[in-house]
């Protein structure tokens, strides 16, 4: 079949992107905004339950395990998933998990800008956050 393109006088046309493209990431973004906008995940200043996304990577984290359980299910029907369980680190970003809570924390990174600095023995200071910070309340759970 691709032989008789060998002459150089035909082309083809995409009927959808494909990976490697410049389109494609753009096609994936617009496509999984609809289906999460379908699955009821809107973007809000502040909620309950959390998605965040990194190109076909996405966390799910939430205090509500049902919650998680239902969205996951109904991801699955739009998308083949793989499932690798809770997560340890992503991006840069460590995650510990215990039973009524999650820290993020960068310590890693950290760790080795000390290091390839030469800084690996300095002494740390505690820094308050910023009294300006206003923190925001949580939007109410529509079921």
């Amino acid at each position: 079949m691709l032989e008789d393109f060998r002459d150089g006088k035909q082309i083809c046309h995409l009927q959808k992107s494909l990976y490697g493209l410049r389109q494609s990431g753009r096609s994936w973004h617009m496509m999984l905004d609809k289906v999460l906008g379908k699955l009821g995940a809107l973007p809000t200043n502040a909620d309950a339950t959390m998605v965040d996304i990194y190109v076909d990577d996405i966390l799910t984290m939430s205090r509500d395990s049902n919650r998680i359980k239902q969205f996951r299910e109904k991801l699955c029907k739009e998308f083949e998933v793989k499932k690798l369980g809770n997560v340890g680190y992503c991006l840069g970003v460590e995650f510990e998990v215990e039973k009524s809570k999650i820290t993020m924390h960068q310590r890693g990174c950290i760790l080795d800008l000390l290091k390839r600095f030469g800084m690996e023995n300095c002494n740390p200071i505690s820094t308050p956050m910023d009294p300006q910070t206003k923190l925001v309340k949580p939007t109410t759970l529509k079921k």
